[in-house]
C-alpha cells in the first residue's frame, strides 16, 4: 500500500483551516488503497491557527504539524516539511482552502502511483475549468502566457495551488529549488523537466475567491514573475556542468 505526505500551507487562516482538515481527513479515510498522512506547515503567530492545528494533530494520528517562523514562504514550508519525511512513496501539496474537489485531488495523487513524476492541476487542459473574479483570470493566463514563452516546458497551468510528486523527485528535485515563496511551484515544474522527469496535467474545476485590492498588487505580482524567473534562467546558467 503506497505512503502519500499532503501538505497544506498555512498562515492566519483560523477561519476555515479546521474545515479543510475536516474535509480532508474525511476524504482520505475512505481511501482504502493508500496510506495517508496529513501535514499542515504552519507560520501563523497572529491568530488561533497554530492552536487549532495543534489540537487536531494531538487528536488524529494521520494529522502532523510542523511548525515555522512568522514569515516563512510557502514554498519553504512546503519543501522542508516534505524534505523532513523522505520514507514516503508519494508527496503532495494543497492551498489550505481546498480549491479543488478532493476527489480531483485524488486523480493528481493517482498519476504519481500510475508513474508520472509530478502531477499538476490544470484549468486550461480538456476537461479543466474555473470560478474566479476576472482580474485572477487575466493574471494567471498572462502569467502562464510568460512562463511558456521563457521557462519553454510544455505546461499550460504554472500556478494552481495543487501538485503531486514522487519519491525520487522529493529526493533529486526538492532540493535544488531556490525559491521560498509562490514561485516555487513554477520552478518544481521547471527543474522537474529539466531534470528528464514525466510531468503530466490533470484537469479540475478550480475554485478561487480571493482579491487583489489594488492594481499595484497586481504589478508588483508581474514583477515578481519576472524577477523570479530571471533568477532561476541565471542560476541554470551559471550553474556548473554535472561530473
Amino acid at each position: 500500500m503506497p505512503r502519500l505526505l499532503i501538505i497544506i500551507p498555512t498562515y492566519n487562516e483560523e477561519q476555515g483551516i479546521e474545515k479543510s482538515i475536516d474535509t480532508a481527513l474525511t476524504f482520505w479515510r475512505s481511501q482504502r488503497d493508500c496510506q495517508t498522512t496529513i501535514v499542515v506547515a504552519d507560520s501563523s503567530d497572529r491568530d488561533r491557527t497554530r492552536e487549532i492545528v495543534a489540537k487536531l494533530a494531538a487528536q488524529n494520528p494521520d494529522v502532523g504539524h510542523h511548525e515555522f517562523p512568522d514569515g516563512t514562504g510557502r514554498g519553504e514550508k512546503v519543501r522542508v516539511a516534505a524534505m523532513a519525511c523522505p520514507d514516503f512513496d508519494v508527496y503532495a501539496s494543497i492551498d489550505s482552502d481546498l480549491p479543488i474537489a478532493m476527489h480531483e485531488f485524488r486523480a493528481i495523487v493517482a498519476a504519481i502511483e500510475q508513474g508520472a513524476d509530478v502531477a499538476a492541476a490544470s484549468k486550461y487542459v480538456p476537461g479543466g475549468s474555473s470560478s474566479r473574479p476576472l482580474h485572477r483570470v487575466v493574471i494567471s493566463k498572462v502569467g502562464n502566457r510568460f512562463f511558456n514563452l521563457f521557462l519553454r516546458i510544455p505546461v499550460h497551468d504554472f500556478l494552481a495551488g495543487a501538485k503531486a510528486w514522487s519519491r525520487s523527485v522529493n529526493a533529486e528535485v526538492l532540493p535544488t529549488i531556490l525559491n521560498n515563496q509562490f514561485f516555487f511551484d513554477t520552478e518544481l515544474l521547471y527543474r522537474a523537466d529539466r531534470a528528464g522527469k514525466r510531468i503530466v496535467e490533470i484537469p479540475v474545476h478550480y475554485v478561487d475567491l480571493r482579491v487583489l485590492t489594488s492594481k499595484v498588487g497586481l504589478g508588483k505580482l508581474g514583477l515578481e514573475f519576472a524577477r523570479n524567473t530571471y533568477a532561476l534562467l541565471s542560476a541554470e546558467r551559471t550553474r556548473p556542468p554535472s561530473s
